[in-house]
């Protein structure tokens, strides 16, 4: 998946993502899926302003990335 550009985009995304879940009607099949749109979204959603910060794995680190003074520099 490539670089999101703009907010349309991704809520474009984030309709296809949605449209997929809906058409789940079975347990099994939603575990398969999960996994793998799970994926789909980090990876898209690494590339979208103002989510990159949520590719940091660890909380302590995505804490400080979101703090007033590293956000207005």
């Amino acid at each position: 998946m490539s670089r999101a550009d703009t907010a349309l985009d991704v809520l474009a995304f984030l309709r296809g993502i949605a449209g997929e879940f809906a058409a789940i009607h079975r347990g099994s099949d939603y575990s398969l899926w999960r996994g793998e749109a799970k994926h789909r979204v980090g990876q898209y959603l690494s590339g979208a302003e103002p989510f990159p910060v949520w590719s940091i794995s660890k909380p302590s680190q995505r804490s400080r990335a979101l703090s007033p003074a590293a956000l207005t520099t």
